[in-house]
């Protein structure tokens, strides 16, 4: 593979993880405009500070690698905003469930990124230590509180 193209891929990636980021914050805002005042919303809101870290991070290696850092989420946010729009008609369950599914796609996206050759060993070593353990800990958290809004 040409240097060029494996550098545009690099960014392409690093791109993806940025906006999958930037998706999971606005995500958060939409879901905590809802159940702002519930007891579990600092959990929550604790949760968005870890995506805000996770892009903060994903937007200074984009930078380290001789791009603009990534600031909008594009599409993919639309999507999962207008997901969690609709869950929110449905009540607080249905809303932490679409959060779930969301949580579980980043999960996915982390797991997946480990294996792919253009990440770096210290970009792996964030994702393995920081990013995936906290997914892990966001979705077992928001399925308690599924359970507990039965």
């Amino acid at each position: 593979m040409k240097k060029e193209s494996m550098t545009t891929d690099k960014n392409r990636l690093l791109k993806d993880l940025a906006i999958g980021e930037i998706s999971a914050i606005e995500v958060y805002d939409r879901v905590l405009e809802k159940i702002n005042d519930a007891p579990d919303a600092d959990r929550l809101k604790e949760f968005r500070l870890d995506h805000n870290k996770a892009k903060n991070f994903w937007q200074d290696q984009e930078r380290i690698e001789n791009q603009s850092s990534t600031q909008g989420s594009n599409i993919w946010g639309k999507v999962a905003q207008t997901f969690i729009e609709t869950s929110k008609l449905f009540g607080n369950r249905a809303t932490l469930m679409a959060l779930k599914e969301a949580e579980e796609y980043g999960l996915k996206q982390y797991q997946k990124a480990l294996s792919d050759q253009m990440i770096s060993s210290y970009q792996k070593d964030q994702i393995r230590n920081e990013f995936i353990p906290n997914q892990m800990r966001h979705v077992n958290t928001i399925n308690a509180l599924i359970r507990k809004n039965r």
